[in-house]
């Protein structure tokens, strides 16, 4: 289920909005995955301990929230643009992790890869 796909450059100070899709095993249909969580994180090496230089955990509303239906499988993870601020430019390592709770939890990689950060050009935005 776990691609690796490339990003699109992280500008620093920027909202993040990444829709995720999940696909059952089959590749054609889609879990309900409302109730669960979903985890993005970037490290500087992919070796280092949690939460890396940036990690945003989401908890996926049930039900049709902005168009985006969880029964289908969707959600939107975002990123605010104080934690994006935050981030030193160059390459980091990343992931979105979709884990159901239970014991031992249930956790599936679905992106992985390279992502850079690049400079903003306006840094005043008042």
């Amino acid at each position: 289920m776990a691609s690796k796909t490339k990003l699109a450059p992280i500008v620093r100070g920027d909202t993040l909005r990444y829709k995720i899709v999940v696909t059952n095993p089959d590749g054609k249909t889609h879990p309900d995955i409302g109730g669960t969580l979903i985890i993005f994180t970037l490290k500087t090496n992919a070796t280092d301990l949690d939460p890396g230089v940036l990690q945003v955990k989401y908890t996926v509303p049930s039900g049709i929230t902005g168009g985006i239906n969880a029964a289908n499988g969707e959600a939107v993870l975002t990123v605010g643009s104080t934690a994006t601020d935050a981030l030193a430019l160059g390459s980091y390592f990343y992931d979105f992790q979709w884990v159901i709770s239970s014991i031992p939890p249930v956790v599936t990689t679905i992106q992985y890869g390279m992502v850079p950060v690049i400079t903003d050009i306006t840094r005043s935005t008042s």
